[in-house]
């Protein structure tokens, strides 16, 4: 007796392959597969999950949209007003404009009791890795960074399961969420404050091994006054007191951010009041 066959294509699957037959140089190849999706597409008058039998079926998850979109902004040419429209409706079905980031459903699906964000990779990327490269190719840096804030903690305890979002923040060179702002105290003092996000801490001024970036804060003709730091360095919230008198200061901050398990490339931000 034969085997059963399994003869659905996946948007998602189907969007992943493109790109990788794309980046193999088999360009030829992914633009026919990716016109057959975007032609059933049109011919159904919505993207679906799958197609069985030459019939589409089913409306697209997140990983759906996000595969295909990322796909025809890879590809570009002709395929780019494709891809910022699929990625345009991505972001009005599954975007959490609240917190930040991407839930598997929307609005078209069953009702169900929660919806879900997946961070973590399975033998593929994430969903909201495939959605948050998208949004990067399309030069949509606020909702990236809202995204990658909200994640921040995943990626921190859990980074070999986040591999492909924390690719993401590095390519896009994201400061996980680190805030920081100055204001005055007095005629002769200035008050940093730097608001490290949990799962993350910033190394001290005088770090405890070689190869780590030092926090440095810089500030002509100044006095720093760097609070006592744990083994570790600073984590939670931070207070810098500077002794400086200039009307106009602009201070430069160089800072790098670590997880229990690995670091961030260092950054540099400068502050006015």
């Amino acid at each position: 007796m034969r085997p059963a066959l399994d003869d659905k294509c996946l948007a998602s699957w189907n969007g992943l392959a493109i790109i990788a037959l794309n980046r193999a140089g088999h360009s030829r190849e992914a633009a026919h597969c990716l016109s057959a999706w975007l032609d059933a597409e049109r011919k159904s008058s919505y993207l679906p999950h799958q197609i069985v039998a030459g019939q589409p079926a089913g409306n697209a998850f997140l990983d759906d949209y996000a595969a295909l979109a990322l796909a025809c902004l890879q590809l570009g040419g002709h395929f780019t007003k494709d891809g910022q429209r699929l990625a345009g409706e991505m972001v009005a079905r599954f975007y959490d404009e609240a917190a930040g980031g991407f839930f598997f459903t929307s609005a078209d699906h069953e009702f169900l009791f929660g919806r879900s964000k997946p961070v973590f990779d399975s033998p593929i990327p994430s969903a909201n890795a495939l959605a948050l490269e998208c949004l990067s190719l399309m030069g949509d840096s606020r909702r990236l960074e809202q995204s990658l804030q909200a994640f921040a903690g995943w990626m921190a305890r859990a980074p070999s399961s986040a591999t492909a979002l924390i690719h993401v923040a590095f390519k896009a060179q994201i400061n996980v969420g680190v805030g920081m702002h100055l204001r005055r105290i007095n005629s002769t003092m200035l008050r940093l404050v730097i608001h490290i996000p949990h799962g993350f801490h910033l190394n001290s001024n005088l770090p405890s091994e070689l190869g780590l970036s030092p926090l440095t804060v810089e500030l002509p003709g100044a006095r720093i006054h760097y609070p006592e730091a744990s083994a570790e360095g600073y984590s939670g919230e931070l207070v810098i007191d500077i002794e400086s008198d200039q009307p106009e200061p602009i201070v430069e901050v160089n800072y790098q951010a670590c997880s229990s398990t690995e670091c961030h490339a260092p950054q540099k931000m400068s502050l006015r009041l």
